[in-house]
């Protein structure tokens, strides 16, 4: 078994241990008994149960904030006319609104609070959210370059927000609330439309 693989199977099971359990559900003994290795291996790689966490953390926000990127990227890199643009900005809304990636949302939530008292982690996560941020930026450039979108905004900005206020939208998805999740994404395009089209 190589070291890569063996460092990739104690993070993978981590990663579903912190998932169905939480951080205090990480058993060291349980995660050496699944991966079936000895703890020297698992203190190799990670330094203590904190050094797993944390990468295990910081790897399910980087996870979390992949999902879908591609696609919207795709929708953006094959756009040619403003309706088509249009219809990108919405296909990232309506990700929103799909029921299977709301665990995304979650883990990503999770991942944040765990990094309040770990700077360590804080750095790894602005880390990969500055890097999906400008990812997603330089797909929509062009089209702030063409006229299409407002000139006079910081599209890295818009999509901070925007990931931001995904965050917000669990507020609205949690149960028990009353509130309708439909109408928050209807005001999320509202807000987006007005914020990169002016309208």
């Amino acid at each position: 078994m190589s070291d890569v693989s063996t460092k990739q199977k104690l993070l993978d099971a981590a990663i579903r241990t912190i998932n169905d359990k939480g951080e205090a559900g990480l058993r060291i003994d349980d995660l050496l008994n699944e991966v079936d290795v000895k703890a020297p291996t698992l203190y190799h790689h990670f330094g203590s149960r904190e050094g797993l966490i944390v990468e295990a953390q910081a790897e399910r926000f980087l996870r979390s904030i992949r999902v879908g990127t591609a696609e919207i990227i795709d929708a953006f890199n094959s756009s040619t006319t403003i309706e088509d643009l249009k219809k990108a900005v919405r296909l990232a809304v309506s990700y929103r609104g799909d029921e299977s990636r709301i665990q995304y949302r979650l883990q990503r939530l999770n991942a944040l609070g765990a990094a309040y008292a770990r700077p360590d982690l804080a750095v790894r996560i602005v880390e990969a959210h500055e890097a999906q941020v400008r990812e997603v930026a330089d797909a929509m450039r062009p089209f702030q370059a063409k006229g299409l979108i407002r000139s006079d905004i910081d599209i890295e900005m818009v999509i901070a927000w925007y990931n931001g206020a995904l965050i917000g939208g669990l507020l609205v998805e949690l149960e028990p609330s009353t509130l309708d999740a439909n109408h928050w994404s209807v005001v999320m395009i509202d807000a987006i439309d007005h914020l990169l089209f002016g309208q």
